[in-house]
């Protein structure tokens, strides 16, 4: 259980982006930073059962979106409008950049492009702005850059620490990230006021990639298990620290990439090593599955031997996917008919409960969390004023 395990992610070296986390085959040792992917590109696929295997998915109308062959198109995200689909890629270089093409195009446009590594692309809730993660300056730093003409780029923060995974409030107005803390080389969860250009940390919880809930009340993150096995689980949390609530956990698989779908009532997830066929693959990604906020109804959406990863759910009613189909990681959708699902966790899963640590006051759950911010945050405003001079696809 390597791949899933706390110890091997808060002693890693954050070095320059790889596309997973990855053991290297040769020496045994972590050659990545914190991904939400988990394919293990050592691992054989069989590109001849791609067709039998998408038979016994329970979404339908599944569709590819990519289709590179060298490299990798990663992180997926979908526009506010649902017409742009951004990704990050190494199809031009071994190092990530981020891409955007119209869904319905084969065209694809460059956003960054640098000697370095951007990952993560988020779209802001009113669609101007698009952030994301790079280490262009030695560590993993979360910048903005605009969806309009200008392309202008705003770097938010400016320490030693790495932060990554942005993910937007409703509003706009707040960005959730992880941060690692240097001292204890645990994963914690900031949020970042752009207005007031203050951060804030949900003391004593530690996690990674959260996810902001659409009615702004909760966030969903993963977290290794404080004993052995280690695998990941889900967690819910208020945005105030209290009610922390683990929403999927068991001992024999990891649950990562969680996601909301928009009525805030269920969560997307991806597994590691849940299924028969994966389960001797600690290191690659399994199957997606929905379950709801309470934790009932765990639902497997795909199935079969390829890696399927990282889901969203964009506006067109379809998730969004990464998955090896084609022998080549690319990216993937498929219709989700939350009314249509059938298919529950047989009772051989063992799946643990779903459980809710004491809730306690707001005050002592939120501190002030230092956190270096640059001259670049003034530019906000002027850029907003900006990109509102001329309508923008988004």
């Amino acid at each position: 259980m390597i791949l899933i395990h706390r110890t091997l992610l808060t002693g890693l070296s954050l070095l320059a982006a790889c596309s997973c986390l990855q053991l290297d085959p040769s020496s045994g040792n972590p050659t990545g930073p914190p991904d939400r992917e988990t394919y293990d590109p050592a691992v054989p696929h069989d590109a001849g059962a791609v067709n039998l295997q998408v038979e016994r998915d329970i979404i339908r109308g599944i569709r590819q979106h990519t289709f590179s062959e060298i490299g990798a198109d990663v992180d997926p995200e979908v526009s506010i409008d649902g017409k742009r689909l951004y990704f990050a890629s190494t199809h031009l270089t071994n190092r990530h950049d981020i891409f955007y093409k119209d869904k319905d195009s084969s065209t694809i446009t460059q956003v960054t492009s640098n000697p370095w590594d951007d990952r993560s692309p988020k779209v802001s809730p009113d669609g101007r702005w698009l952030a994301f993660v790079s280490n262009r300056r030695g560590n993993w730093d979360i910048y903005m850059v605009t969806t309009g003409p200008s392309g202008r780029e705003v770097r938010l923060t400016n320490d030693d620490s790495d932060e990554i995974h942005p993910s937007w409030s409703p509003d706009g107005r707040m960005i959730a990230y992880s941060s690692r803390n240097r001292r204890s080389g645990q994963w914690e969860i900031k949020m970042l006021d752009l207005r007031t250009k203050t951060t804030a940390m949900l003391e004593g919880i530690s996690g990674l990639f959260p996810a902001w809930s659409p009615d702004g009340e909760k966030i969903v993150f993963q977290r290794a298990r404080g004993r052995s096995p280690e695998w990941y689980a889900l967690w819910i949390v208020n945005v105030d620290g209290t009610e922390l609530t683990q929403l999927v956990s068991s001992h024999e698989w990891a649950a990562i990439n969680p996601a909301w779908t928009p009525d805030a009532k269920h969560v997307l997830f991806s597994t590691v090593a849940k299924s028969p066929e994966m389960r001797d693959y600690e290191m690659t990604a399994d199957d997606i599955w929905i379950v709801n906020i309470d934790g009932t109804n765990l639902t497997k959406l795909t199935a079969g031997i390829e890696a399927e990863w990282d889901p969203t759910l964009g506006p067109d009613g379809r998730v969004y996917f990464c998955s090896t189909r084609s022998g080549f990681k690319n990216i993937w959708s498929a219709e989700l008919q939350l009314l249509d699902i059938t298919h529950m966790e047989p009772s051989g899963g063992k799946v643990l409960p779903a459980v809710q640590i004491r809730s306690r006051p707001s005050t002592k759950n939120m501190t002030d969390a230092p956190v270096h911010l640059t001259e670049d945050f003034d530019l906000i405003d002027e850029l907003d004023n900006l990109e509102t001079e001329a309508p923008q696809t988004q």
